[in-house]
């Protein structure tokens, strides 16, 4: 063999790995959440939550709840609250109901 075809089959072979090597990147996500997301949790014991979109570190869309007790957990955003949030159709957290005049006759001023 000539110095020419040996360099062509040096790069092909450098070529073959790092394609094969770039495949296998899936392995070193930094993602925040790791395991299984809960599917719902009580509004009443939110405090706060965060959305991180996917991004080059981690390919999946994470939701992190606060709890009022201080912990924090992973929520899944294919689920109905998570899709909830990040729709922001409505706010999670329940405000205190509000108290109408429900039953109660209107006064008419005569006079």
């Amino acid at each position: 063999m000539n110095m020419a075809h040996s360099i062509f089959l040096c790069v092909i072979v450098f070529g073959v790995g790092l394609t094969y090597c770039s495949g296998q990147d899936k392995g070193t996500e930094r993602c925040i959440c790791s395991g299984n997301p809960m599917k719902s949790v009580r509004p009443n014991r939110l405090l706060t939550t965060k959305t991180f979109p996917a991004s080059a570190f981690c390919t999946k869309i994470e939701i992190v709840v606060t709890l009022k007790t201080g912990k924090k957990l992973c929520l899944d955003p294919h689920g109905r609250q998570g899709k909830r949030i990040l729709s922001k159709k409505r706010p999670l957290t329940r405000g205190k109901a509000r108290k109408g005049k429900r039953g109660q006759k209107k006064r008419r001023n005569f006079g």
